[in-house]
Parts: C-alpha cells; structure tokens; sequence
C-alpha cells in the first residue's frame, strides 16, 4: 500500500509540479516515522519552505488541526507524563476565552457604527486569536512531556506551542519547588501563558539550551520551570536516568 501511494503522489508531482502535491508526499511518507502530526508537518514544511517561512506555516496548520480535532485524546504512556490537569490552566486561559468573546461582540457593534469595514478587521483578528489559544490548550492533552529511554533524551512540550530537547547528560539536576523563578535571562519557563501558569519542577542544565516556540521563535535557557502532574514519579524516573 506504501509503495501503492508514494507511486501515485510521485507521478501526480510529475504532473502537476506543484506545491502540494510534493506538500502532500512528504506529509504521507513522515506518517510512517516516530512523529506525532505536528512533527511531521514542521518536517514536511521545512522541506517546501524556506526554513523561518516553512516554521511559520507548519504553525498555521497546527493550530487549525488541532482546534477542528475531536477525535478520541491518546492516553499517555509510562514514559510520557502531562502538564495540564492539576495547574488549572485550562480554567483560567478558558475564562480569558469567554472574555474575549464577550469584548470582540461588544467591540464589533461599538466600532461597527462608524466603520463596519474596520469592526469586521477587529472581530476576525478576535476570531483568529480565540483559535490560536483554543487549539494549544487542545493540543496539551496530545502532545506530552517524553522520556526516551533509547535516545537518552527527554522532551519537553508544551501543546505545539513550545517545544525542546534535552539530552540527560545535560541535565545538572532536578528539583521539585513551586519558587518563583530567579529574574535573570537564563531562567525561563515551559509554558506559553507564563504568567497564568504555574510549575513545580525546574531542571538546571550544564550549558545554555534553545527552546522551540511557534513561528519559529527560539529562546537561550540554563534553568526551566515545568509543571507535571505526577511529579514524583517524573522525578524519580529522570534521576534513575541520571544515576545510571
């Protein structure tokens, strides 16, 4: 069936020479890896694009996968650990939600009266905002926190929003501590809401580390602030890796 299907999307390629159908082979071939759908996309993206333009669009995409997903949430497996059930996260982002709602109505029929154009602009940025933030929440419950025992490396995520890598012989040590973080540039945290969210474990680092976010936006770290919901256990299981 593989070789079935990379056939007919290599002569539709032939073809057609377009943009998406090549879009469409590399996606279909990334299936069949290791990656979860939002990997697969950045990977195919970056083969298309430039590599800043093919961050931007693999965003994009995302964002509307996820938000229009409602298909059953993937449970996580003993080597995968979540972030987002006992934080409250998802209350306070969501009652920010429903007030943005309410404040792009309100707008709309304010500014409306002198210029629909304009109010339309407003209400459509509103709309795309909502999505953005809905479909990270979303992808919180299917995109987890990850313990490679094979590749020796632990990821960190956040939804699709934030991402990064960290090999276990990066890792300095691990703490569990509700501590604000320290106010310096090094210090970051895992969360995109920042702010509103809260964490109750931090891993110090040997070197300075890049985390991944949407768009392509990248940030130097020493020291990250994460929240797990079985921290014990995520604790115990990195300090196993460490030891050994």
């Amino acid at each position: 069936m593989l070789r079935i299907m990379t056939i007919l999307l290599m002569q539709s390629e032939a073809k057609r020479g377009s943009i998406e159908s090549y879009f469409i082979y590399l996606t279909f071939l990334n299936k069949n890896m290791e990656m979860d759908f939002y990997d697969r996309i950045k990977l195919s993206c970056q083969e298309i694009f430039p590599k800043r333009i093919g961050k931007i669009i693999a965003t994009e995409i995302a964002a509307f996968y996820y938000f229009f997903t409602f298909s059953g949430k993937p449970e996580p497996t003993s080597s995968e650990f979540t972030g987002y059930k006992k934080n409250g996260i998802r209350t306070t982002v969501g009652v920010f939600l429903f007030l943005l709602i309410v404040e792009t109505v309100v707008v709309h029929i304010m500014v409306a009266s002198s210029s629909e154009r304009f109010a339309w602009v407003l209400t459509i940025l509103g709309i795309y905002t909502f999505i953005q933030i809905s479909a990270i929440l979303k992808s919180l419950s299917r995109r987890f926190i990850k313990i490679d025992h094979a590749k020796e490396c632990l990821y960190l995520r956040y939804g699709f929003a934030v991402e990064t890598e960290i090999p276990f012989q990066q890792i300095l040590r691990i703490e569990q501590t509700r501590k604000p973080l320290k106010d310096e540039k090094s210090y970051t945290s895992l969360s995109i809401f920042d702010m509103l969210d809260s964490h109750n474990i931090v891993i110090t680092l040997r070197s300075e580390h890049s985390l991944h976010k949407i768009y392509g936006i990248q940030k130097k770290f020493i020291a990250i602030a994460i929240f797990v919901d079985e921290a014990d256990r995520f604790i115990t299981a990195i300090n196993l890796e460490l030891n050994d």
